[in-house]
């Protein structure tokens, strides 16, 4: 059985420690350019140093074996990568939920949701029969939903009201994040599910799509800072960050008032 192999070779050992060095220096280049963040997108800078460096740390478990975890049937998993999943990926919600000026009952939901999606994939990749691990992939999948309508709908209203490069960015950044994060459930299929392909093969995979997923993610977002520091565009997120620290919320500008 191909998805049943235990044996990490020279391929999947790389592909874990390419994981580890791509994130660590994403980590590295974030924490330099976040030291010229300004303090409207300085939340954009951290969310993403975090999701980098857990992503970091997880890597780094997997590829010196101390996340191994073999199942009742044999198969080798790494819990790192599903505590990695559950820690960062709400995170990159809550980078989009700041961007589209969600409210904080929204981005709780889809976080639930999310955290729930990636502990019942867990129950599924560790399942004993057969039975429970498609039911447990099936109630994955129902999580995700809502995570999808959320993000292409709700949110998507939300950002209406906003100026027209934020709603731009929040637009590419959703969808973008939507067919990135597809292909994890796909990866499971072919691994877990339907055993089309190895451990090694799997972790190859997980690597090029987590660094989509994550590091090119957090590029995106913070190369167009540019739009939050305009003074007229920033009042929803300036809002969010004052409202954590209780403080007041700045007057208009002299421009916005004037219109």
């Amino acid at each position: 059985m191909v998805g049943g192999s235990t044996e990490l070779n020279n391929v999947g050992n790389i592909a874990l420690w390419v994981g580890v060095l791509e994130h660590a220096f994403s980590t590295l280049g974030f924490i330099i350019l976040g030291l010229k963040a300004k303090k409207e997108t300085a939340i954009f800078y951290n969310i993403n140093i975090l999701i980098c460096a857990i992503s970091t740390y997880c890597y780094l478990l997997m590829a010196t074996r101390e996340g191994d975890y073999v199942t009742y049937h044999g198969h080798l998993q790494f819990w790192p990568r599903y505590f990695e999943f559950t820690v960062g990926t709400p995170l990159l919600l809550l980078d989009l939920g700041l961007v589209a000026n969600a409210e904080k009952s929204q981005i709780f939901f889809i976080v639930v949701c999310d955290v729930f999606m990636m502990w019942s994939g867990w129950s599924a990749a560790i399942a004993k029969t057969e039975s429970v691990k498609w039911v447990m992939f099936g109630v994955s999948c129902l999580f995700f939903a809502p995570i999808l309508s959320t993000l292409l709908g709700t949110l998507r209203k939300n950002v209406e009201s906003s100026p027209i490069a934020i709603k731009k960015l929040y637009d590419f950044l959703s969808l973008y994040t939507v067919v990135i994060w597809s292909g994890y459930p796909i990866i499971w299929l072919l691994r877990d599910g339907f055993h089309l392909i190895d451990l090694n093969t799997e972790c190859v995979m997980h690597t090029i799509i987590d660094m989509f997923a994550k590091d090119v993610f957090g590029y995106i977002l913070i190369s167009n800072h540019h739009v939050f520091e305009d003074h007229d565009t920033v009042d929803t997120v300036t809002a969010i960050v004052d409202a954590e620290h209780n403080v007041p919320p700045l007057p208009p500008s002299p421009r916005a008032a004037r219109t």
